[in-house]
């Protein structure tokens, strides 16, 4: 950092152009951002990138062993294989195996959902929300 802010004001007092200009900035934030939507791309049921055990990066996931498809963000933890369709599961939300989400369903961020707990069709589940069975 010292040696950036050496050569700013070395550039500042000489007139000499920057290594690293706003042009150059412009072109990192287009990777960020390729990056980031490269990171919503759909993989095939049980793709784990990385070896993490985990489905992937905001994937389009295939529930077993119904084929039909849901999203999960890469930092929720979806054990269950009986998530509906079209259902979107958030970042930091965690689903028990035995849960039963139903289609269409939005599990918020930091969500907790038990082993045994079963949810309808078109359900939301707040953010911080936590289903147990009684």
């Amino acid at each position: 950092m010292l040696v950036e802010i050496d050569h700013f004001i070395e550039c500042s007092t000489t007139g000499q152009r920057p290594r690293t200009d706003g042009l150059f900035g412009l072109k990192v934030v287009q990777v960020l951002e390729g990056v980031t939507k490269s990171s919503f791309s759909v993989r095939p049921a049980g793709a784990d990138a990385g070896g993490t055990g985990r489905r992937g990066l905001m994937t389009a996931t295939t529930a077993v062993p119904s084929g039909q498809s849901y999203m999960a963000h890469p930092l929720a933890l979806v054990e269950s294989d009986e998530i509906g369709e079209d259902t979107r599961i958030w970042a930091f939300a965690h689903v028990v195996k035995g849960a039963r989400i139903g289609r269409g369903c939005n599990i918020g961020e930091h969500c907790y959902i038990e082993q045994g707990v079963r949810l309808g069709n078109n359900v939301t589940v707040k953010t911080g929300s936590t289903y147990g069975q009684a």
